[in-house]
């Protein structure tokens, strides 16, 4: 492999990251102000003069309704199936698919 496909590999990688970081902070400002929507948060006001009930469900939006979340990404990530066999498949295969590239470069070139 050229040293210059890694390289491009790398900064591929990177960005795409740094793409996933941005889009989740993003998404995840937009909920916290949707959530801070629907409970009605009053907005440039005194602490004093926040309700009970609104810092109740702002605990809500805080607390429960994340773990919530979580647990349902948990619950998806167990139906993947993935195990040690299953790698060792994959493995094999993406091997057998780098040398047949390889050896069809070289043929060609």
């Amino acid at each position: 492999m050229h040293p210059t496909q890694v390289n491009v590999r790398k900064v591929c990688f990177f960005a795409a990251n740094s793409f996933a970081q941005k889009a989740t902070f993003g998404i995840g400002t937009l909920f916290a102000g949707i959530g801070l929507d629907l409970i009605a948060f009053p907005k440039q006001v005194d602490v004093s003069m926040v309700s009970e009930q609104t810092i109740f469900n702002l605990g809500l939006i805080a607390g429960p309704l994340p773990f919530a979340i979580y647990l349902i990404a948990a619950y998806i990530a167990t139906k993947y199936d993935l195990n040690k066999t299953r790698h060792t498949e994959v493995y094999v295969q993406l091997s057998a698919q780098k040398n047949h590239t390889k050896n069809g470069s070289k043929k060609l070139g």
